[in-house]
């Protein structure tokens, strides 16, 4: 490209070194010069390149303001008259314009910075010079920041929190949202006037520790505080704040930002939420002590019932009568059985459990169980299996109540979710300390097994895998609640693995001191 510089050798040469020509097309700035009647007597390659046009001969004696400057941003037309370019070599004064269009060859136009200066000789003006600039960057960057301080301001302004932003040295507000007026009862100016004046407002139980706090986040401390605010009104509102130091570019506290919020509805509402469950949880402790403590009278009846049903049983009676009989000691023996889970669930649930610590056989305690849960597996065509290994310890010390209980449990749900197969009990010593030793047990069928999200669920009070299993095997749905809190009473604890139609395997460990 021919240097933005050079003109036909006719014209009058106003740039006569090749040196000042380089320096002059290496400027970004775009240059040109303009005489008297405002044709174009040079140009540099940024301005032919800002404009669109590829060789100065293009622009060189023509009017840059017809070429250039014709018409406003909407399209309207532009009268040299008001360009104030024309100012420089007309009246000899320069002009700066921070945003104004032109316009390039291809008919499209963009936003410049421009300035012109006349250009005298011997005190004669000879024309004029313009700089300009392409500030389109400068626009999308001011219209950018336009937009964040909108969103900004919108944001501040329409939160319920006081937002604030506050510089250090001396204290002095630069921004409080509107909210403070709605929270405090009081004007914003009279932060601006002065940055404590909220102090003011503080509770007098509480103005020290806020001055205190205070002080700490003019020194660049991150803070947050809860104190009371009364307000011009005498209601006393309960405030929430904080504050974060933000540094400036040398690393120095340049300013404090905070958020204030009225939270004296949330702390009666929480107020009133712990109220009200620590009335749910004495009654629900009210309810489980009355059940823990219905037990013998609950029980003795049912003893008596189901004691004197055997004595009948034994005497003579017609076949017809033996039948509606055992039918009354089946149906008591259940009721018996529900009426235990929930006295101990409720002795539980009131910490009036206590377990037992005495010497007993474990091995002989095992087999104890078996026995009974053998005959309902065999009657419903299944095999039971107890596997002891040899580290098992004869003697031990603990509760074997609680312990059968936990098995009688596991056992009890394993027969009664198998049709086929075996159910296998399983016990060995898995560690062993000074003062006592943890066991591990475990329960395995061949039964339904527990969908993966149910095996959580059922160690929880009252549930099943399945709710139709109650109504299908019947039971309260708290066995294996109850045995989890007294593996937990005992030391050790529950869990399940199993598959779905594949069944399940129930582990459990307690812990018992050994016994020479």
């Amino acid at each position: 490209m021919t240097s933005g510089l050079r003109r036909p050798a006719p014209a009058k040469a106003w740039i006569e070194t090749e040196e000042l020509a380089r320096i002059l097309d290496s400027t970004a700035e775009a240059i040109y010069g303009l005489d008297m009647q405002g044709n174009c007597m040079f140009c540099n390659s940024a301005c032919l390149r800002f404009l669109g046009y590829k060789d100065p001969v293009e622009l060189i004696g023509k009017k840059m303001h017809t070429m250039m400057h014709h018409s406003r941003p909407d399209g309207t037309p532009y009268p040299s008259e008001e360009c104030r370019i024309y100012l420089a070599f007309r009246r000899g004064e320069g002009s700066h314009v921070d945003d104004e269009v032109v316009w390039r060859a291809d008919g499209t136009s963009f936003p410049v910075e421009y300035w012109s200066y006349p250009i005298r000789k011997d005190n004669d003006l000879m024309g004029a010079v313009v700089t300009f600039v392409d500030i389109t960057e400068r626009r999308r960057a001011q219209y950018a920041l336009q937009q964040s301080e909108e969103m900004f301001r919108q944001l501040a302004e329409n939160i319920r929190e006081v937002f604030f932003i506050m510089t250090p040295d001396p204290p002095r507000m630069a921004y409080i949202s509107p909210a403070y007026e709605e929270v405090a009862g009081r004007p914003r100016q009279e932060l601006y006037d002065r940055a404590d004046a909220w102090i003011d407002l503080v509770h007098p139980e509480d103005r020290h520790q806020v001055v205190d706090v205070f002080e700490q986040s003019l020194r660049g401390v991150a803070t947050a505080m809860e104190y009371r605010m009364r307000r011009p009104d005498g209601s006393v509102r309960s405030i929430h704040a904080r504050s974060f130091p933000v540094q400036d570019s040398q690393g120095k506290l340049g300013r404090i930002v905070g958020l204030a919020e009225d939270i004296t509805e949330r702390k009666k509402a929480l107020e009133e939420m712990k109220l009200a469950r620590a009335a749910a949880e004495a009654a629900n402790r009210a309810k489980s002590e009355f059940l823990a403590n219905m037990s013998h009278e609950i029980r003795t009846p049912m003893n008596g019932i189901i004691g004197i049903t055997d004595l009948l049983l034994d005497t003579q009676m017609t076949p017809e009568q033996t039948e509606y009989l055992q039918m009354v000691k089946t149906s008591a023996d259940s009721l018996l059985m529900i009426i235990n889970d929930i006295l101990d669930f409720s002795k539980i649930e009131a910490g009036k459990l206590e377990l037992e610590s005495i010497t007993f056989d474990l091995r002989e305690s095992l087999e104890g169980v078996m026995k009974p849960l053998a005959i309902k597996a065999h009657n419903k065509g299944l095999e039971l299996l107890l596997t002891v290994h040899p580290s098992v310890p004869t003697s031990v010390v603990g509760d074997p109540t609680r312990l059968r209980q936990i098995l009688i449990n596991l056992v009890g749900n394993a027969l009664k979710f198998t049709e086929r197969g075996e159910i296998v009990v399983e016990a060995r010593k898995e560690t062993e300390r000074d003062d006592c030793t943890t066991f591990h047990f475990s329960v395995r069928d061949t039964g339904i097994g527990i969908p993966n999200d149910k095996q959580q669920l059922i160690f929880d009070a009252f549930s099943q895998a399945d709710s139709s299993s109650t109504r299908k095997f019947g039971g309260t749905g708290l066995g294996l609640t109850i045995s989890n809190r007294l593996v937990d009473l005992m030391g050790g604890r529950i869990w399940v693995e199993s598959k779905l139609g594949r069944g399940s395997t129930f582990h459990f460990t307690v812990r018992l001191e050994l016994r020479s």
